[in-house]
């Protein structure tokens, strides 16, 4: 890095990463550079400063796809304890709702999983 001053313009950008981090990049134009060259630094900036935050949130991604799967398997354990205590017999109404919305809640959590592995891929892919 260079001490030298020479005239020119002065780029910045600060991005929340949150949890109170806060990610700063300045670069340096010289005089006269034309807007081409001032998009192009300025794209580079935000390309380093989306990568920061996709590395970020990958954490918090990972924590809720772990909640939602352990979620996800206690829903399916109940539905199978109720499968298995109403095999072969007559099923109430209340037992048969029970079983329904075990049904409902397990493929919400299924589409819910879904989900949120395509976004933490894509939030890896953000992240490379």
């Amino acid at each position: 890095m260079t001490t030298e001053s020479k005239p020119g313009y002065l780029i910045g950008l600060s991005v929340d990463l949150g949890s109170g981090r806060v990610l700063q990049f300045s670069t340096n134009l010289p005089i006269g550079a034309d807007r081409a060259a001032m998009n192009h630094e300025l794209d580079k900036l935000v390309a380093v400063s989306d990568r920061q935050q996709a590395r970020c949130v990958i954490p918090a991604l990972e924590a809720e796809l772990t909640k939602a799967k352990v979620q996800r398997n206690a829903c399916a354990e109940d539905l199978a304890r109720l499968d298995g205590e109403n095999d072969g017999k007559v099923i109430k109404m209340s037992e048969r709702a029970a079983r329904d919305n075990a049904r409902v809640t397990l493929s919400r959590f299924d589409g819910e999983i879904t989900r949120q592995e395509a976004l933490l891929a894509h939030t890896r892919k953000q992240a490379e």
